[in-house]
């Protein structure tokens, strides 16, 4: 167990011994070229599988760490479709199937794409003065890691990690004033089925958006290349060239933490609470418009749905505009498209709760359950299934 205070800086973690093999590797008794004999280098390993707790820590580094240091940061999630800070939910990721094969989703605070978390992945965050940061020198570390273990890795022109024209890492970054980190994925032994799949949206098209959309790449697994290549395997490999790049490594610098390390995960609890929370995954979203249409036996009707902030903002029915007519243009038939609007003016954009506000309005006039029925069935394409954390929307 790590006992320590929640004012106290990273720096000053306490610190358990990393029991690997390779452990000694990490330090020399010469300095490494392009390596400073004065840099405070430091290395946490999470041996936590909850993507909140891990970004929440990777946070606190940032946050307290030494303005002049370098840390290493070494973590793992089970199975979570990871988005960008400005990215949608609805538009980058098929969340019913998230929902059937429990995958998580999280928002991290940096930008970029969305990425896929599970124990076949590793993941790791460099943090250093924001002087000393430029968008390539983490990746080519981790490439020269790579290349090490007889893995033929390059950083391609998208600043990613790649191995014969296929990404094995993505890569994002975040500035602050005096700080910086560059964090990245690596696929060693990934499920590709589930992240192809849970990174798809049945939606996709349907959506215009004002955030940032992610850029499809072909992706490959580390074991494609080698079957000596493991979590643990990487991690030393990577340890190795931080200490090379950025300064000597003692094995008494690094700290490993796990899940059952209740000072550890009170010291982030009030930052994972804000991160797992429906404000933020879904909150966070620009504003976006969802557009689709249908020609029903008794008229073809264009729908528009504004979502602003998660929830609900406009919704607009009308006549498609390839069919040159308007079903609404029948008093009855308005009156039911007004009470449809009303119905979920304001509601987080989800399947079961449009189903749910509009149960009392498919009796409100002629072709009610039709609409009604289309409209949860093409909302449950972008939003099907229980994706929010327990508690409301706070």
């Amino acid at each position: 167990m790590l006992f320590l205070h929640a004012a106290r800086p990273a720096h000053q973690l306490a610190r358990r011994r990393l029991l690997v093999p390779r452990q000694a590797r990490y330090t020399s008794s010469s300095t490494p070229a392009g390596a400073s004999t004065s840099a405070k280098v430091h290395c946490y390993v999470s041996r936590c599988t909850d993507p909140y707790t891990n970004l929440a820590f990777e946070d606190w580094i940032l946050r307290t760490s030494d303005p002049e240091s370098y840390v290493l940061y070494l973590w793992r999630n089970r199975p979570t479709i990871v988005i960008g800070r400005n990215q949608n939910p609805w538009k980058e990721c098929n969340l019913g199937m998230m929902a059937e094969r429990d995958v998580l989703l999280a928002r991290r605070t940096s930008g970029g794409g969305a990425v896929y978390h599970d124990m076949g992945n590793t993941n790791y965050t460099v943090v250093m003065p924001r002087d000393a940061f430029t968008r390539d020198r983490c990746a080519q570390m981790v490439a020269q890691a790579l290349q090490a273990e007889d893995i033929p890795a390059y950083v391609n022109a998208r600043h990613d990690v790649a191995v014969d024209g296929k990404k094995i890492s993505g890569s994002a970054f975040k500035l602050t004033s005096k700080r910086a980190f560059h964090h990245g994925t690596m696929l060693i032994d990934a499920d590709l089925g589930r992240l192809n799949g849970c990174l798809r949206s049945k939606a996709h098209d349907e959506i215009a958006a004002l955030g940032v959309d992610s850029v499809r790449s072909v992706v490959a697994n580390l074991r494609d290349y080698s079957w000596a290549i493991d979590h643990q395997t990487f991690c030393d490999a990577v340890m190795l060239e931080f200490s090379r790049t950025f300064g000597a490594l003692a094995a008494d610098n690094v700290t490993v933490w796990a899940e059952d390390d209740a000072d550890v995960v009170a010291l982030v609890d009030d930052e994972r609470r804000r991160i797992r929370a429906w404000k933020w995954l879904y909150g966070q979203t620009p504003r976006f418009v969802h557009s689709f249409d249908k020609v029903f036996s008794w008229g073809a009707v264009f729908a528009r749905i504004a979502v602003y902030h998660g929830l609900v903002a406009e919704v607009s029915l009308s006549g498609s505009p390839d069919s040159g007519s308007d079903p609404f243009s029948d008093s009855d038939v308005r009156a039911c498209f007004d009470a449809i609007a009303r119905a979920v003016a304001d509601a987080p954009y989800e399947a079961a709760e449009i189903r749910r506000r509009l149960e009392p309005v498919r009796r409100a006039g002629p072709h009610a359950g039709d609409l009604c029925e289309w409209l949860v069935a093409k909302v449950g394409d972008a939003a099907s299934g229980k994706h929010m954390p327990s508690g409301d929307l706070a």
